[in-house]
């Protein structure tokens, strides 16, 4: 399999973090479609401009543009389908990694242009994203990737930021 989203159901269902219900499952894969658009979106913005007129574009376009659109939708969508800082239902499924990874994306610097502080105006998003940083199996890894590879140091303070 070479595709990302089949691998993470794969991966999700082997790790119980792909529901069985078939309703909650469709659920989680609008989450998953629904981040690939976001960073999809984001990453067009602007694409072959000169740095200040890309920054330009990509603050309009997560403002009031496509990617403003996706992220005010899964807002909205985590408010009515998950609970306690879940996105769908009220247990981690792999629809919260996708919104903390994508999210982390697209806020970490790696978009010229995108505000670091874009998720303040979406708390269900930041509950979620929360959820995930602070979960234990995350935390440790993180401190693990830390000490071995800094790349992924901009991961590393995530959750205590929100």
């Amino acid at each position: 399999a070479g595709q990302g989203r089949a691998l993470s159901r794969f991966v999700g269902k082997k790790a119980g973090l792909y529901p069985e219900d078939a309703v909650l499952a469709m659920h989680v894969d609008e989450i998953l479609d629904a981040c690939e658009d976001l960073q999809s979106s984001v990453n067009s913005a602007g694409q072959g401009l000169e740095k200040a007129e890309k920054e330009k574009k990509r603050l309009e376009a997560v403002t009031t543009g496509k990617p403003a659109l996706l992220l005010k939708s899964v807002e909205a969508f985590i408010k009515k389908q998950g609970k306690g800082g879940h996105a769908v239902g009220k247990e981690l499924t792999i629809a919260d990694l996708y919104i903390f990874c994508y999210t982390t994306l697209v806020t970490s610097g790696f978009f010229d242009g995108v505000p670091k502080d874009l998720l303040k105006a979406y708390p269900s998003i930041q509950a979620v994203c929360k959820t995930v940083a602070t979960h234990p199996a995350v935390v440790e890894r993180y401190k693990a990737e830390k000490s071995t590879k800094p790349i992924f140091g901009f991961f590393a303070g995530v959750g205590k930021s929100l």
